[in-house]
């Protein structure tokens, strides 16, 4: 590093100059190390960490140790346990690939899914509460993570005698990797079976790709309850038609743990908004009134809470949104179009705007910031 150098013909002129040296170099520094800390851009899309809400007891119950994981993943302990965290998927693809490295376990994707329940959705879950069926949750599941994890198209239809959920995954680069598929297909098993409280229901499993180890179809077929048949265009699970018209489990109606994380989160209410925020702002409804009502409150008593708290509605959206932003403009996979829809703007030159305003750069601008600062491969 070349620091700044100021020439002064006198002992008195140091002395005068000198405060204004030591700030100099201060933002020198500071400029530097922020330029060396700045996030390169990537190509992958973001999946929320909830997905990885048994991850880290899984590997240290196995004798794993989660820094180096995280480590060789380009991930940071925070961003794996931390509460609603944006990762990029391919380093929650690469993360699964460590952990399986780490304790020899070629099926890890599907021992994390086998661990999980309901709160794996994270916000999603907390749309559940008004369904009846198994059909209407699994509905509301699919279409909001579609909204949510770009790259996987999922659906659900009844067919015949069947209940079907097809999921197809426009992610090249993830699409053939062991632990991406065990895992879509091994999450997505384990909440239909958290929402029917039923474990053996799935009737036959259509899988893409072809088995890469000799012990894989076994591990899958103990896991799924059938025999996957390989070869296929996307996933397809084929479920009883009687599935989608059951009631839901009292366990996802009113699943002590997820109410247990919703308590934590109401005492600390700006992590209670935030997580509401997630995916309501996607859906364009991202207004105090909804919020309250999805939180238990009326909109008076949350703005009186969040008076007492010395908190503004409009302050914790502001913050999370530029939080949110600064991260999907980190990755290429998403234009400027797709933020700002995301991030619940009418249009793409609200966001711009919005993030004018709140940074003094554009986001073409930040994001130019960033390619400048991504080295070449």
């Amino acid at each position: 590093m070349i620091e700044p150098q100021i020439y002064l013909r006198s002992q008195a002129e140091i002395y005068l100059i000198e405060p204004f040296i030591y700030l100099l170099r201060s933002i020198f520094i500071r400029d530097h190390i922020a330029e060396a800390l700045m996030p390169a851009l990537h190509s992958s899309p973001f999946v929320l960490n909830s997905f990885l809400s048994e991850f880290s007891p899984l590997l240290i119950s196995r004798g794993g140790e989660l820094q180096s994981v995280c480590a060789s993943a380009g991930l940071t302990p925070h961003e794996v346990t931390g509460a609603n965290q944006l990762i990029p998927f391919d380093r929650f693809i690469a993360l699964l690939e460590a952990a399986s490295a780490s304790l020899g376990a070629d099926d890890f994707a599907l021992m994390l899914a086998s661990r999980q329940d309901l709160r794996a959705l994270g916000p999603v879950s907390l749309m559940l509460r008004d369904c009846e069926t198994v059909s209407q949750a699994i509905s509301v599941t699919v279409s909001q993570l579609t909204l949510l994890v770009s790259g996987i198209s999922m659906a659900e239809r009844l067919h015949a005698d069947e209940f079907i959920v097809e999921i197809d995954v426009h992610l090249p680069g993830l699409k053939y990797r062991r632990q991406f598929r065990d895992y879509l297909v091994g999450s997505t098993l384990m909440v239909v079976r958290n929402l029917s409280g039923l474990t053996r229901q799935l009737h036959q499993c259509q899988l893409y790709g072809h088995p890469q180890t000799p012990t894989e179809q076994a591990e899958l077929t103990a896991f799924l309850g059938c025999t996957p048949d390989f070869g296929a265009q996307r996933i397809v699970l084929h479920f009883p038609a009687s599935l989608g018209l059951s009631p839901l489990a009292p366990s996802a109606i009113r699943n002590p743990r997820v109410a247990s994380d919703m308590a934590s989160a109401r005492r600390h209410l700006e992590a209670s908004i935030q997580s509401a925020l997630t995916y309501l702002l996607v859906s364009g409804a991202s207004n105090v009134q909804t919020v309250a009502s999805l939180l238990g409150y009326s909109e008076r008593t949350l703005r009186r809470r969040l008076t007492q708290h010395g908190l503004s509605y409009q302050g914790i959206l502001d913050a999370f949104r530029l939080d949110q932003a600064n991260k999907y403009l980190s990755s290429t996979h998403y234009r400027m179009s797709d933020i700002a829809s995301l991030l619940g703007f009418a249009n793409q030159s609200a966001f711009s705007r919005f993030y004018l305003n709140a940074t003094g750069l554009t986001p073409s601008r930040y994001r130019a910031g960033l390619l400048s600062n991504t080295s070449p491969e």
